[in-house]
């Protein structure tokens, strides 16, 4: 995808382009979550404020564009069938959701951590 800046510059969207860019918006929903915890313990900053408010649900949106912009790409230069689409997808993405949900039950099982969370 190419975005005419000026009629000589031109901004080109690579794969490593997109990719760091859903890097910051994934920063920008870590923040949006530490910044709410702050605003709960009475922290009172005009950027706890703004990320409190606006910065997950922009980083969402913008990863969830990049994110179907890329499986558009995908697909138009090479097609899959529905059966080995899911099958690519659960391998990538629900394998490793499940995988790291273990590591974090055993972690928690073992070291015996509090759960407790304060109000």
């Amino acid at each position: 995808m190419n975005i005419q800046l000026s009629r000589n510059k031109t901004l080109q969207f690579n794969r490593g382009l997109t990719d760091f860019i859903k890097f910051l918006s994934c920063l920008m929903i870590a923040l949006h979550h530490f910044s709410q915890i702050r605003g709960v313990e009475g922290a009172s900053n005009v950027v706890y404020f703004l990320f409190a408010t606006q910065g997950g649900y922009l980083g969402v949106a913008i990863f969830f564009f990049l994110s179907g912009y890329g499986l558009m790409k995908s697909e138009q230069a090479k097609h899959l069938s529905v059966p080995s689409f899911f099958k690519k997808r659960l391998i990538k993405t629900y394998l490793p959701a499940v995988l790291v949900s273990a590591l974090w039950a055993g972690y928690n099982v073992i070291g015996g951590v509090n759960m407790t969370y304060r109000c």
